[in-house]
């Protein structure tokens, strides 16, 4: 049903504003919330970690994301359930962010 969706919802809205911001706030936006490595480490934004997988600068590489969660979600959340969907996607987006700052 609809309310068995909601985290889906609210992660399509989390992405376009994230492409919104990262296309039409530059640079201000994307210096607090894209991963910069001189940024995350030196000036401690930590929060980057996590919002840098929710931020693009490309419009077609960012639709294809919210086209791709908002197709995807209503098939994974159900047999997730909404707890283990957040923590598979904190899991592979702090692993992902993580290891682009290594590399």
């Amino acid at each position: 049903t609809s309310s068995d969706l909601r985290f889906t919802k609210i992660l399509v809205g989390i992405l376009s504003f994230g492409l919104f911001g990262g296309i039409f706030l530059q640079p201000f936006f994307n210096n607090y919330v894209a991963l910069i490595p001189a940024y995350a480490i030196s000036k401690y934004y930590i929060w980057t970690f996590v919002t840098a997988s929710f931020t693009d600068v490309d419009f077609f590489v960012g639709f294809l994301s919210i086209v791709f969660v908002a197709l995807s979600g209503p098939l994974i959340e159900p047999q997730f359930l909404q707890s283990r969907f957040l923590r598979f996607l904190r899991f592979v987006v702090l692993c992902a962010n993580v290891t682009l700052l290594m590399v």
